[in-house]
């Protein structure tokens, strides 16, 4: 696959993002999901999440399209690809321009409604790609 299957999942409204446990077991969550003006296929995510925990012990990821609640789409296919967490601001702007444009009203509702509810945990970029980098290869 390349990053062309990423765009196409990019253009799609909710994806389901799978992560992978020690154990191996894989852990599904459905993410909106952008990509930026530069190309780059971006999800955001709490910083204390699971996820994020998951990707720190092994970067590799699935992706498919599916409904708000995880169901996966009839003929969606999966992608198989590496999450690298993106702390610099200038991934966070991008990615904050990528989804007001993509989701308008309903993503600046559910950024103040996250902060509102949370006052201690802030959120983390992932740059989605199926090229494993230095910084996505595992120990």
């Amino acid at each position: 696959m390349t990053n062309l299957a990423l765009s196409g999942l990019a253009a799609e409204t909710y994806v389901l993002l799978t992560t992978y446990r020690k154990s191996g077991e894989a852990v599904s969550t459905p993410v909106w999901i952008a990509q930026s003006a530069d190309g780059q296929v971006l999800v955001t995510t709490g910083e204390t999440s699971g996820k994020v925990k998951r990707i720190r012990q092994n970067p590799q990821v699935e992706l498919v399209a599916c409904d708000m609640r995880g169901g996966i789409r009839e003929g969606a296919t999966p992608v198989q690809a590496y999450a690298e967490i993106a702390p610099d601001a200038d991934t966070r702007v991008l990615i904050e321009a990528a989804l007001k444009e993509k989701y308008g009203v309903r993503y600046t509702a559910v950024r103040l409604a996250g902060a509102l509810k949370s006052k201690t945990a802030g959120s983390v970029v992932l740059r989605i790609s199926t090229v494993a980098t230095e910084t996505t290869a595992t120990d």
